[in-house]
Parts: structure tokens; C-alpha cells; sequence
């Protein structure tokens, strides 16, 4: 079932190289495309001396600089990593594996926002970069999908699982958009006990009630109003691995 989608995650070299990176060999296995990677090779480069090589990505499989991006790139690498950045302030108030993390996860909240606000396509799927397909979403996945502004993986735990979400391209899910990467630039975020982005996302999409959200089913949550097959049917997550360089910049 042919759709106007947009598949987007976000890499830095060590994960784009991490054995766990299966995702861009399988959105070419089952036609999930097109990819769009956003990197941090300019920031990279200046600050490591190393960068994604992106002489060899398929041609299905597009890259933009995440720090060179207009409308970011005159604040990001302040707020993000300078001796002033919130993020390294803050996390000194308190040891939570979620806070010291905040600052790469927050990568991924200005990759989905920007790629929301700047798409023309029906649907932008946000896919974490140690994540994979096993099969082409089919017409039973978009007949669900359909009858929702944002898809996710529900669970239950304070937030939601935030490492695939679907996002139909309509201006309350753009309005959604602003606040969810708003909630980290005005600093609202710091003052919450959970900075990932699942957290926040978990709050943005509470505060957006005319907004329609579907639940896909999953092992840690399956209440009656889930979708009619389970996430893992397409999609499987290696958390895991990750983890080991997720908050390790050398």
C-alpha cells in the first residue's frame, strides 16, 4: 500500500557505526524509504576531528547536517554543549540516568521537529537508530495508522516508548511540534523530574487533547484500545546496545 511517507532517525558516527545499526540495510530490505539521517558531522568535525562518511549510503537514504540546519544552527551548540547549557547545569542537581542522558536525546527531539515542520509528505515516521524492520508496513498497519494524528507504542510506565512514532503532517500535529521542542528551549523541561524525550513528548501530547492518538500493541500494553496487531510484527527494537555509547561523546 503506497503511502507519501518520510522514514527520519538520527546518527552520530559512533552509532552509525555501532554493530546495533541495522536500520538503514533494513528500510532497503523492505522498501521503507525514503530514509532521512540526521547527523552531527559538523559539530562532529570540529570538535573530534571525525565524521559519518556519506560517500557510500544508498541512494535512497538521505542526510542533513543537524547543526548546520537553518533555524538551529546560530543556538544549538550553546544550549546543548556549552558550560551554560542547561543540560549541564541542571543534571548536577540530581544523579538520574535520564537526566545525564537528556542532552543526546534532545538531538533526536530537534531532528522530528524539524523534519515535521519542513515535510511536504502525508507522514513522517520517527525510527530510533538501533531499531530495524522486518517487514514493509502494509495495508493492515495503515488502516490503523489512518484514523490517528500520532501513532506510538504506549506502555505502562510513566511515559511512553518513543523510538517509533508515526506522525500524520496536519497543522495541530505541527502545533504539537512547537511545544514539544519548545518545552526544552523555554527550559519548562528542567523543571520536571524526567527530561527524555519520551517524558516530554508524554506531557506535550496530554496537553493536546483535540489531538487523536493511536496505541500500537506491545508486550507492556495491550487494553482495548490497541491496534489490532502487535509492533513487533514490523518493527524490532535493540535497546540495548545502545546504551553502552548512548551518553559517550569519545
Amino acid at each position: 500500500m503506497s503511502k507519501n511517507v518520510v522514514y527520519v532517525t538520527s546518527l552520530n558516527k559512533r552509532l552509525f557505526e555501532h554493530p546495533a545499526q541495522k536500520l538503514i540495510n533494513s528500510v532497503n530490505e523492505f522498501k521503507c524509504v525514503p530514509l532521512v539521517i540526521y547527523h552531527e558531522n559538523a559539530y562532529e568535525k570540529q570538535k573530534f576531528n571525525r565524521g559519518i562518511d556519506l560517500n557510500n549510503l544508498p541512494n535512497n537514504v538521505h542526510t542533513i547536517d543537524l547543526w548546520n540546519t537553518i533555524g538551529y544552527k546560530t543556538w544549538v551548540e550553546s544550549f546543548v554543549d556549552s558550560n551554560h547549557s542547561p543540560f549541564n547545569i541542571e543534571k548536577l542537581h540530581g544523579n538520574h540516568l535520564k537526566k545525564k542522558q537528556a542532552k543526546f536525546w534532545f538531538r533526536k527531539v530537534l531532528s522530528i521537529a524539524h523534519a515535521v515542520l519542513n515535510s511536504n509528505s502525508e507522514y513522517v515516521i520517527w525510527c530510533d537508530g538501533d531499531a530495524e524492520f522486518v517487514k514493509p508496513l502494509d495495508e493492515k498497519f495503515w488502516n490503523y495508522v489512518n484514523n490517528f494524528d500520532v501513532t506510538c507504542i504506549w506502555r505502562n510506565a510513566p511515559h511512553i516508548e518513543s523510538g517509533f512514532v508515526v506522525y500524520k503532517v496536519n497543522d495541530k500535529v505541527k502545533r504539537m511540534m512547537r511545544e514539544y521542542l519548545g518545552y526544552y528551549v523555554s527550559g519548562d523541561v528542567f523543571k520536571e523530574p524526567r527530561w527524555c524525550d519520551g517524558s516530554v513528548l508524554t506531557y506535550v501530547l496530554d496537553n493536546h487533547p483535540s489531538l487523536s492518538v493511536g496505541k500500537f500493541k506491545n508486550l507492556e500494553y495491550s487494553g482495548d484500545d490497541v491496534s489490532p496487531f502487535d509492533y513487533y510484527e514490523y518493527f524490532n527494537h535493540l535497546k540495548l546496545p545502545f546504551k553502552e555509547v548512548r551518553d559517550k561523546e569519545v
